[in-house]
């Protein structure tokens, strides 16, 4: 999420270079240049998720909304496929991330998250894959990654 906002900042102000990390699992994340418009939207809904969420809690679970949106989003299509068995699995997947196992614990033990919500009930649940469009899905869009 750093390198996306820092590369917004950056597309925003007039750059139209390309942003990238290397990571040791996933090789490279890289961001192509936006025109400064296009930025600078994506930055103003990103400040005003952030003004929202020092008013209240902001549902937004990068790891396990993550986990969802890779399951579903068709990046050659750019649509976010909603269709039942695609769904399922990206549920799947979200509860795999947000309830963890016996060797890494989950998003979902969090104690932040723990005070918000003792169970995971369908409500938060829609409302965390909202959040997750709203917030992730670009990042997800405009991510160009490549395995080292």
């Amino acid at each position: 999420m750093q390198l996306w906002l820092e590369h917004l900042v950056y597309c925003s102000s007039g750059g139209t270079g390309e942003s990238r990390l290397f990571v040791r699992k996933e090789g490279e994340w890289r961001f192509p240049a936006l025109a400064p418009a296009e930025a600078q939207a994506y930055l103003n809904e990103l400040v005003d998720g952030y003004l929202l969420g020092m008013s209240q809690p902001l549902l937004l679970l990068p790891e396990s909304g993550g986990a969802w949106l890779k399951a579903c989003y068709d990046a050659e299509k750019d649509v976010i496929l909603m269709d039942e068995e695609t769904q399922q699995k990206a549920r799947s997947k979200f509860l795999q991330t947000y309830e963890g196992n016996m060797v890494v614990s989950g998003e979902g033990a969090d104690i932040w998250y723990q005070r918000l919500w003792r169970s995971l009930e369908p409500a938060h649940y829609e409302e965390i894959i909202a959040q997750t469009q709203r917030y992730l899905l670009p990042l997800y869009r405009y991510h160009r990654s490549t395995q080292i």
